[in-house]
């Protein structure tokens, strides 16, 4: 009997107080500014920052494609297709949809 008994805990998330309910809005202001400046507001859609990682390796695979395919990707090699598929999968993980357009414009107009 003791050992089908389940042990549930509960587990707090960490309390995030953004401000003192006695700030003074020159107070609250200044808070914004640090927290901007520290890039707490910086983040993409999922919370994570991984947004410098994202440019990094879109701009390593436009380098690539454009070694092997030129300025434009031929519109008629199957491989090209797939890897406008991969690039666009990473423009699109930055979350603006007007970026997954341009690039899809840009590399097969």
């Amino acid at each position: 009997m003791h050992g089908n008994r389940r042990v549930t805990r509960e587990v707090q998330a960490p309390s995030r107080k953004k401000s003192c309910p006695d700030e003074t809005p020159e107070q609250q202001q200044r808070h914004r500014e640090i927290a901007q400046r520290y890039g707490r507001k910086k983040l993409n859609k999922r919370g994570g920052r991984r947004l410098s990682v994202l440019a990094f390796r879109i701009a390593d695979l436009e380098k690539f494609y454009r070694a092997v395919y030129g300025e434009i990707m031929p519109d008629n090699d199957h491989r090209a297709l797939d890897h406008l598929v991969v690039l666009l999968h990473h423009v699109a993980a930055l979350g603006d949809p007007h970026a997954v357009r341009a690039c899809a414009a840009r590399w097969a107009p």
